[in-house]
């Protein structure tokens, strides 16, 4: 009996230094703002649901924003403003998946100028349709020749989507070329803005990006749900594609922004 006690005793610092290594494991919190598989950093049942969401824990408050292009057409940001709307991303340009021709959006312009005027926090995002690298550059530069040095409160996001609704000339990219894409975007932006995010839903994290080659940049996560369910920290959720918002006319998207205390 002595014998065998002695026996399982051996084994004990073994034993103690797994459970230390699982407890390590499951305490490791991951930075705000990068891109690494981790626990869900926000509880969920915290968020407030009013005319639009809202968030408040001991580390995280929130804002409530919207995106818009030129399909939302004229805007009242005033009344947007004053609706409880803090950030607004909007559109300043966009490649055709058919054609793969480089477009402005046509509202860009007047949507920057008035969402300043009241107030707004604004960021951009380029619509992506790039097949390699040399288009994801060239989508950049357009990008940042139509900002022409303007100031902006929140990143500048790359948003490549996958055309499921059409025949695409982005149909057969890679998960390697999209990351490539991604990757070749951000890296030219940041010669003159310092902040970029990735937006991507379920599918492109999946299906379309190495997110472990997307770790250092922020994310922008779109979820149709009740409750994101997504594997990778994020600081903005797209929680709707069909928000009513006073002073805009069509169903806007409506998005809720993390921001760490």
């Amino acid at each position: 009996m002595k014998k065998r006690f002695l026996k399982y005793l051996l084994f004990l610092p073994f034993i103690i230094l797994l459970i230390i290594v699982l407890i390590v494991i499951n305490t490791k919190r991951v930075d705000h703002g990068t891109i690494e598989e981790s626990d869900d950093i926000y509880n969920y049942d915290l968020i407030h649901r009013k005319d639009y969401l809202s968030y408040e824990d001991q580390n995280y408050t929130s804002i409530a924003g919207i995106d818009v292009s030129e399909h939302n057409h004229i805007i009242d940001f005033k009344a947007v403003k004053l609706s409880g709307i803090d950030f607004v991303y909007m559109r300043a340009a966009w490649r055709g998946y058919s054609e793969g021709y480089l477009h402005t959006d046509s509202y860009f312009n007047i949507n920057y100028t008035n969402a300043k005027e009241n107030d707004l926090l604004v960021g951009v995002y380029l619509f992506s349709q790039a097949i390699n690298e040399e288009e994801a550059i060239e989508e950049a530069k357009y990008l940042l020749n139509i900002l022409h040095g303007r100031q902006l409160d929140l990143p500048i996001v790359y948003d490549f989507e996958n055309i499921d609704h059409d025949e695409a000339r982005s149909d057969e990219i890679t998960k390697e070329q999209c990351t490539k894409n991604a990757i070749a975007f951000f890296k030219t932006i940041k010669e003159e803005y310092d902040d970029v995010a990735l937006y991507a839903n379920g599918v492109l994290l999946n299906d379309y990006y190495d997110m472990e080659l997307l770790k250092e940049y922020k994310l922008w996560y779109a979820q149709y749900y009740d409750k994101p369910d997504c594997k990778y920290p994020f600081f903005i959720w797209q929680y709707s594609d069909s928000g009513e918002v006073p002073g805009i006319e069509k169903e806007v998207d409506l998005n809720i922004m993390f921001i760490e205390k």
